[in-house]
C-alpha cells in the first residue's frame, strides 16, 4: 500500500545528486529500497490497478525505472539517477510512438502527465490534423 513519500525520500535523492558514486550508494542501499524504491513501486502498482479497472481494454504495461543510468549515456553524469519514474504504456514493440502516462519524482519536483516518448512525425501530423478539424473536441479536455 502506498503511504506517500517522506522527507527521507527527498533527502536520499539529494544525497545521490551530491554523492553520485558507488561508495555512497552502497552505504545507503537500504535507504534506497525503503525510502524511494518501495514507495515508488507501491504508488505505481496502485495507479496501474486503477487504470486497469477503469480502462481494461487498454492493456497497459507498468514500467518502473531503475536507479542505474545506462552506461552508454552517462554524458558526464554519475552512474545513478537522482530521480525515478514510472510509465503505463501499450504493450507493443513500437511503444515510443504511442501515448504513455508517466509520473516522475526528483529531489526538487514531481511531474506527471500523458505524452509521447519519441512520436514519429506522421503521428504528430495526424494529431495536429485532428485538432485542426475539430478544435471543440480538444477544448472539452482543457
Amino acid at each position: 500500500m502506498f503511504n506517500g513519500f517522506s522527507q527521507k525520500t527527498i533527502d536520499f535523492m539529494w544525497g545521490i545528486r551530491l554523492n553520485n558514486n558507488r561508495e555512497w550508494v552502497t552505504a545507503h542501499k537500504e535507504e534506497y529500497h525503503s525510502d524511494l524504491e518501495a514507495p515508488m513501486k507501491a504508488l505505481a502498482g496502485e495507479v496501474a490497478e486503477k487504470f486497469a479497472k477503469k480502462q481494461p481494454k487498454l492493456g497497459l504495461e507498468l514500467h518502473v525505472s531503475r536507479i542505474y543510468r545506462d552506461a552508454r549515456r552517462l554524458f558526464g553524469n554519475g552512474p545513478y539517477k537522482d530521480h525515478l519514474w514510472f510509465t503505463l504504456r501499450k504493450v507493443t514493440l513500437e511503444w515510443t510512438d504511442k501515448p504513455v502516462f508517466w509520473f516522475e519524482l526528483g529531489p526538487e519536483k514531481l511531474s506527471y502527465g500523458v505524452g509521447y516518448y519519441q512520436a514519429a512525425p506522421i503521428t504528430m501530423q495526424k494529431h495536429r490534423a485532428r485538432i485542426d478539424n475539430n478544435p471543440a473536441e480538444l477544448k472539452k479536455l482543457a
